[in-house]
């Protein structure tokens, strides 16, 4: 207000009043606007003739070839209507009437050819006929001549017109024609072919394997005198072409109309859509030496092949684009039938000087109006502005130089009169405005001190101006020890480089900066953001840094990372196991039949030996893999945990050494869970052996059980109402660097000697836990041991105290009849040896569909099946499901390198239905089928 007051002591420089400005700006605002008025209208009027042409050109277009695609479609649908009843007259006629009536009705001429004779050749009113000199009668020809003549004499003068004639062609070089205009049949000549004839070239069948019809190129006929187009039909009778039926249909009209010029300039064009111009206003000459169409090439015309390039482009008819180059459009419609192009080729000048025309008076008109506008409002303005401007002037200087609300001597209820009482207002307004932003200030400062994440505003300089309480509390320092401090010094030398860089980084791009770092001195992990605070001229007035505890976070990232990593890992064990157990069952089956076809000596059978006891450790490895990937089938039972570690800690006892004390401390309690006993056996087993090779000294391994505190969950079970059971082994040997805990699980991953092991016992504990919904964590500090725990869910149902084992058979034999499927020859071939030599009769297949078909043939014979889980076409679930709803009681034995399919199946154990996993012994195979087809099996055989 000070200065504003100081402006106005001061003499202006110049005295233009505001009513003269305002006479000029008036006056330059109305001619400016006349001619932005005259402009747009012009071009809106440009726009709206444009619209109408394009609508008027695609109607005239689309009009003129919808008419003429309506006669095409006539003409298509009359040849095909004769042909049909061309072929149903054949099929009725009598071939001896037929010769018959050939003999009356036609003769040979003295030329030879046949005709039809002079007192039945009225061909205004009747068909006409030629057939060639030599051409060979029969009597299909004679039916066909007959059929033809009586067909064209009855629907010929019905049909032409509308068109110029209706014909059939013989294939013995002749035709047969209605037409009122032309005597076909005395003009033909000893050198008149057909076969040279469009209709017959496009209807042989090699150059028409579909036998479908279509129309000929526009030809000019020479004996009518007439352009015209042909639709054929091309004509099969008894398997064989004989010939062909077709309209001839003149085009005269149609080039006429095309030819003649159109208003206002523009003009017309006909292209057969494949690169040819049938008419043309400018082309017409060229058109009728060549007799048809001409190719666009010849013609050499830049214009017409941008048109027909253009054209070629488009989808869909009616349309009308414009020329590449500009100038023209092109209306362009589809005619049906020949499918030609009819296209309006319309000038765009034409549009332009519409547009002129229309603009003239309106121009002037609007000039006039507008100049009298202008000078009754130099007068409105002058009463109405310049004397209240006057007033509000002196009003505000007042207002200004007094420092008070002064009122301002408007009374009009105008524009000016409530813009003096606004300026009235501005005092208590602007007391109000400072008022609330003192308020807005303290709601900021309020929520500023309140966020969580860490939030400190700096100056350029990178000093500390401003931080929330949270910074604070995080450095620990108060606001005097913080405030106007380098923002580095606050940081460890590593965490102060990567801050400054970032920093730097924010400054320099003036944008947005994100990034993460740890804090050694904190011990947490932060993402910062950095966002430059810029003022009106760019300029950097601060930065503000916001840091967001995530340390929790990472950890929840990382143990998720891990747990996929591990499930990656078992898909591929999995998959290994699978294919490696099918080669280890050729391998153990053969090298078992060498044992048994081998002398007693040690020469004989020590290498069968040393390759069964070779291929049954690759078996147990396979199985320690599907384990780990949690791909093998459990047989889980409701047992009590207590009761199956208790009878494992006495297996354990013989496994350790002497120096080692071992301990067992049950549960109080019943914890029943389901489980297969013999994979927590592994379980226990395995964890224990690595806690025996961690006290090569001796030490102490604690075995203890009970119910889990629901506080000593690991975070990544969920809580259960009936709870869980902990297994924990502790021993007192070397322990693990923190380093390799996240390693530890994975397979073949081991911190022990080379050839002190596999690298797949904790792995494959890890599978088995996980595979019974459970998990195991760790505790493990160097030189002060370990503490693995498993922790398993809980069930309320009494435990089943029942366990049968299966002992080993021999000589297991029976002379049932089996049917053997499998995909693979090898294990097909070793298995029908392994069942022969047992007395059994075998019946094989190579496939699950060739066991369906096998079963079908030969359902009597069969007592028994066999089927490899994994085949093409029909895999062995598929082969049972179609056998049982033939034979619901036929006993089934299903084998698998992958025992995890039987579960992704839904297929369950029962009396008639077993599973066995390859590699399987020759005495486990004999002794699951002996024990279907006694009805004894459990439906859990070998180890599964």
């Amino acid at each position: 207000m000070l200065v504003y007051a100081a402006n106005m002591n001061q003499e202006p420089s110049s005295s233009l009043s505001i009513g003269t400005a305002l006479n000029r700006v008036m006056l330059a605002v109305v001619g400016i606007a006349l001619i932005l008025t005259l402009g747009l209208g012009y071009q809106s009027v440009v726009r709206v003739f444009e619209q109408e042409s394009v609508r008027s050109l695609q109607a005239v277009v689309s009009s003129r070839a919808e008419a003429e695609s309506q006669r095409f479609a006539v003409a298509e649908n009359s040849v095909r209507q004769l042909k049909l009843e061309l072929l149903k007259r054949l099929d009725q006629m009598n071939e001896v009437e037929a010769e018959q009536a050939f003999d009356e009705k036609f003769s040979r001429s003295e030329d030879g050819l046949w005709r039809v004779r002079p007192e039945h050749n009225d061909y205004r009113v009747l068909p006409s006929l030629y057939l060639q000199h030599d051409a060979p009668l029969s009597a299909s020809l004679y039916m066909r001549a007959m059929a033809s003549y009586q067909l064209l004499s009855e629907r010929g003068p019905a049909l032409v017109p509308p068109f110029y004639s209706v014909y059939m062609d013989f294939v013995e070089r002749g035709l047969m024609v209605f037409s009122p205009y032309v005597d076909w049949g005395r003009n033909a000549t000893r050198e008149t072919n057909n076969f040279h004839y469009p209709t017959m070239i496009g209807s042989a069948p090699e150059n028409n394997p579909q036998r479908s019809s279509f129309w000929t190129p526009v030809y000019f006929d020479e004996e009518a005198q007439v352009w015209m187009v042909s639709v054929v039909e091309p004509l099969d009778w008894r398997g064989e072409w004989v010939g062909t039926m077709g309209h001839d249909v003149s085009v005269q009209n149609l080039i006429q109309q095309t030819l003649q010029a159109s208003p206002d300039g523009a003009y017309e064009m006909i292209l057969n859509g494949e690169g040819s111009l049938i008419a043309h206003p400018g082309f017409t000459q060229q058109i009728v030496d060549s007799k048809g169409d001409v190719a666009l090439e010849r013609l050499d015309d830049s214009r017409i092949n941008r048109v027909n390039e253009r054209l070629m482009g488009l989808t869909e008819y009616p349309a009308v684009v414009e020329d590449p180059n500009g100038g023209f459009f092109y209306g362009v419609a589809r005619v049906e039938g020949p499918g030609w192009l009819l296209v309006m080729v319309y000038p765009t000048d034409l549009v332009d000087a519409r547009a002129r025309d229309a603009l003239y008076l309106p121009a002037f008109v609007g000039l006039v109006l507008v100049l009298s506008a202008l000078f009754l409002l130099r007068g409105v303005t002058r009463r109405m502005v310049l004397r209240p401007l006057e007033h509000l002037d002196s009003a505000v200087h007042d207002l200004v130089a007094e420092g008070s609300n002064s009122r301002i001597p408007i009374t009009d209820n105008n524009e000016f009169g409530r813009l003096a009482r606004t300026f009235e207002a501005l005092s208590s307004q602007l007391k109000e405005r400072e008022r609330s932003l003192l308020e807005a200030r303290n709601d900021w400062q309020r929520t500023f001190s309140s966020v969580l994440e860490l939030i400190v505003i700096l100056n350029p300089d990178f000093t500390v101006k401003q931080a929330n309480p949270s910074f604070y509390e995080n450095y620990d320092l108060t606001e005097t020890e913080i405030l106007g401090r380098d923002r580095f010094s606050l940081l460890t030398d590593g965490t102060a480089a990567i801050f400054r860089k970032h920093y730097e980084k924010a400054v320099t791009e003036k944008n947005v900066s994100q990034f993460s770092a740890f804090s050694d001195r904190l011990g947490l992990s932060f993402e910062i953001t950095l966002v430059p605070l810029l003022d009106e001229n760019d300029e950097l007035s601060g930065i503000v840094e916001v840091s967001r505890d995530v340390t929790e976070r990472r950890r929840l990232e990382d143990q998720l990372r891990q747990s996929q990593k591990m499930d990656a890992i078992g898909q591929l064990a999995g998959g290994i196991a699978h294919d490696f157990n099918n080669l280890l069952q050729v391998i153990l089956g053969y090298a078992e039949s060498l044992k048994a076809e081998q002398g007693s000596s040690e020469e004989d059978i020590g290498p069968a030996d040393r390759i069964l006891a070779a291929g049954n450790k690759a078996a147990a490895l396979t199985q320690q893999l599907l384990a780990f990937g949690r791909r093998q089938m459990l047989q889980s039972t409701s047992v009590d945990i207590n009761a199956v570690i208790s009878s494992t800690t006495n297996m354990v006892g013989r496994l350790i050494e002497s120096n080692i004390q071992m301990t067992f401390t049950p549960g109080p309690e019943p914890l029943i869970v389901s489980a297969d006993t013999n994979q927590i056996e592994q379980v226990l087993i395995n964890l224990c052996l690595n806690a025996r090779d961690a006290m090569v000294h001796g030490g102490t391994l604690e075995i203890a059980v009970q119910r889990a505190n629901p506080d000593e969950l690991p975070k990544d079970l969920a809580p259960r109402e009936a709870g869980y059971a902990r297994i924990c082994v502790e021993d007192s040997g070397c322990g693990i660097d923190s380093r390799l805990l996240d390693n530890i699980f994975e397979p073949f991953f081991t911190t022990k000697e080379k050839h002190k092991g596999t690298g797949l016992g904790l792995a494959t504990a890890y599978g088995i836990v996980q595979q019974h919904q459970g998990t195991i964590s760790v505790i493990s500090t160097v030189d002060d041991g370990s503490k693995f725990c498993v922790f398993l869910p809980l069930l309320d149902e009494p435990a089943d105290t029942t366990y049968t084992e299966i002992t080993p058979g021999h000589g297991i034999r029976g002379s049932e009849c089996i049917l053997l499927a499998d995909d693979d020859e090898t294990i097909l071939g070793l298995l029908t040896y392994m069942l022969e030599n047992a007395g059994y009769k075998v019946i094989t297949a190579n496939d699950g569909a060739e066991a369906v078909r096998v079963y079908q043939a030969r359902t009597a014979e069969i007592d028994l099946m066999v089927l490899d889980m994994m085949m093409p076409e029909i895999s062995g679930s598929g082969v049972l499901q179609e056998v049982r709803q033939t034979d619901p009681d036929l006993p089934c034995l299903l084998a698998s390198g992958y025992s995890e399919l039987n579960q992704r199946e839904g297929l369950e154990v029962n009396a008639r239905t077993a599973f066995i996993t390859k590699p399987f012994r020759r005495e486990e195979l004999l002794r699951a089928v002996r024990s279907l087809l006694d009805g004894e099996t459990s439906g859990k055989t070998g180890q599964t």
